[in-house]
């Protein structure tokens, strides 16, 4: 086993708390397949576990995938610092929609501070809607993972019409969109700024704020000098040696 570990720069988001991405209480990560949800949500647990260590738990509701899953990594990112709490023993790797007690408290606890990994598509999304009434929605931020490089999408009006999908399925507003346009081992820093106008238009659509880009950890420095806004550096645990 290892210890995750990131050495952040100022150049990442801050709330007027001071935190990074958000000082709201329950995150939730939606999007279609493929967008990188869990890899981020992964990221976004580390950094706010570096602003307020011991703190941040991060949940597996991701019922959609069998592949790619939180649930996959959990044992290195709980060496990190972080509380991981996925579905156990027999139905870690089940296809059917699984939440167990610990993980309900945990969601609609005032006082938990998680990170949510939600499947993807609308079927993914669906379930956030259990919480409706049971979360205060002034401590709710919905992340919406947009990448430009899903082959199943061909144009401006199906990508925006994929987050349309989701957000009428949703109890809470989407409240910012994350651009994560990459194509995993194969991403370059080109690949994320031939991007970057479809992000924008589609949170100008939309109406939702661009909120991040984010980058291979390996890639930021070389996408800091060229990239304007912030940035959030991904280390990938879930790509298999296969792929």
């Amino acid at each position: 086993m290892f210890i995750i570990k990131f050495e952040y720069e100022d150049r990442m988001i801050k709330t007027k708390n001071n935190n990074m991405i958000t000082d709201k209480k329950k995150v939730f990560l939606t999007g279609p397949l493929g967008s990188g949800k869990t890899e981020i949500a992964i990221n976004l647990a580390l950094y706010l576990n570096s602003e307020d260590p011991g703190k941040i738990t991060l949940i597996d509701l991701d019922m959609v995938k069998p592949y790619f899953r939180l649930r996959s990594v959990k044992e290195p990112i709980k060496k990190s610092g972080i509380e991981v709490l996925t579905p156990e023993g027999p139905y870690q790797y089940t296809d059917f929609p699984i939440i167990t007690a610990r993980m309900e408290s945990y969601i609609i606890s005032p006082e938990k501070r998680v990170i949510i990994d939600v499947g993807g598509e609308t079927v993914g999304a669906r379930i956030v809607g259990r919480y409706r009434g049971n979360i205060d929605p002034g401590e709710v931020e919905v992340f919406y993972v947009f990448n430009g490089r899903r082959s199943v999408d061909n144009n401006l009006s199906e990508m925006c019409e994929d987050l349309e999908q989701i957000r009428r399925v949703l109890p809470f507003p989407l409240t910012g969109i994350i651009h994560n346009s990459h194509l995993m081992n194969e991403s370059t820093v080109d690949i994320l700024e031939s991007h970057i106008d479809q992000a924008k238009e589609i949170s100008n659509y939309s109406g939702i704020p661009l909120r991040f880009h984010c980058i291979r950890e390996d890639l930021y420095k070389e996408a800091s000098k060229t990239i304007e806004g912030h940035l959030l550096p991904l280390k990938l645990l879930l790509i298999p040696e296969w792929l």
